[in-house]
């Protein structure tokens, strides 16, 4: 086999943020064991059974089912141009 040296670039990585900021959070939970973790995506608690319910009944409506549009909404748009506008002079 031959050995492959590690692109230059990886000395440029550092660690994962998360990695770090889930191990500050273990900390805090041993100080303090009342910190909610909302971190990346993976919450500690489930959600309350009211919006499970709100989220079922959404579900089950014909018209939520389908693709979005594809020019999206005019005021969504509307607030990407201004926001481009605003700090890249993007008319």
């Amino acid at each position: 086999m031959i050995p492959v040296p590690p692109a230059d670039r990886l000395a440029k990585v550092k660690e994962y943020y998360f990695s770090k900021k889930l191990r500050e959070i273990a900390v805090m939970n041993q100080e303090n064991p009342t910190v909610i973790n909302l971190g990346i995506g993976s919450p500690d608690r489930p959600p309350h059974p009211d919006v499970i319910e709100a989220l079922y009944h959404s579900a089950a409506q014909d018209q939520t089912h389908g693709y979005a549009g594809y020019k999206g909404a005019i005021e969504l748009r509307r607030a990407f141009s201004s926001w481009y506008q605003k700090y890249f002079g993007v008319g």
